[in-house]
């Protein structure tokens, strides 16, 4: 895996910008994995603490903080800000997307990030308070999955999940208000998907051709 390099001299640099952030640690060379790991204060002058966030029976759990130096951060960490888009919300999706393109700070911060919601109706009662730190959405961030189109209708009509990414800009999910497949671009609902061809609404007939190129599919508006 290619991992952006370091953009700090030393290791105060990287407290001063990264605390109170979520970075990406690749623990194994071999391995696509990212193990989301949070920045906090209590770093000293040749090292930083991070907690890395993991799964143990079925729940997300916080581990204990580890001391680390510039030199360990300099072959293991995914330095800047990760790439965030649609990432998995228990049976279906939500899109993530920072709320400034550029700060003085670095790392993920869900506070900065711009979240948004499909069929919030079918799943409200089953999704956990705003107030808490969604730990599944920061680990899906760093390992973000997506499915091809003909594996995502499966999964729609089966009833196995209500939404499903196709990429990071790009997912479909089933709505009680639609007959077909919805379809949604970065924060927006913009058709939906009957047949194998994307109708979209009018509004947003300019996102055709990049629907129709990463879908593989035929658009009409």
């Amino acid at each position: 895996m290619l991992l952006r390099p370091c953009d700090v001299e030393n290791i105060s640099d990287f407290n001063r910008y990264y605390t109170n952030s979520w970075v990406g640690y690749h623990e194994d060379p071999d391995s696509e994995k990212i193990l989301p790991a949070f920045v906090s204060n209590p770093g000293t002058g040749t090292s930083t603490a991070l907690k890395f966030l993991t799964k143990k029976g079925g729940s997300w759990q916080l581990g204990s903080w580890n001391m680390l130096t510039l030199e360990d951060l300099e072959k293991h960490l995914d330095f800047g800000r990760p790439n965030i888009g649609m990432v998995d919300d228990g049976p279906t999706v939500v899109f993530l997307s920072y709320s400034t393109p550029r700060a003085p700070s670095k790392g993920l911060r869900t506070r900065d990030a711009r979240i948004n919601n499909f069929n919030d109706h079918e799943i409200y009662r089953y999704r956990t308070p705003r107030s808490s730190e969604r730990y599944d959405w920061i680990y899906h961030a760093f390992n973000p999955a997506y499915l091809n189109l003909d594996e995502a209708l499966k999964q729609l009509n089966n009833g196995e999940k209500i939404g499903v990414a196709l990429s990071p800009v790009l997912a479909l999910f089933t709505s009680s208000t639609s007959k077909f497949p919805v379809l949604a671009y970065k924060r927006w609902s913009i058709g939906y998907l009957q047949d194998k061809t994307a109708i979209l609404n009018p509004q947003y007939q300019e996102y055709a051709e990049p629907v129709a190129k990463q879908l593989q599919v035929k658009v009409a508006v």
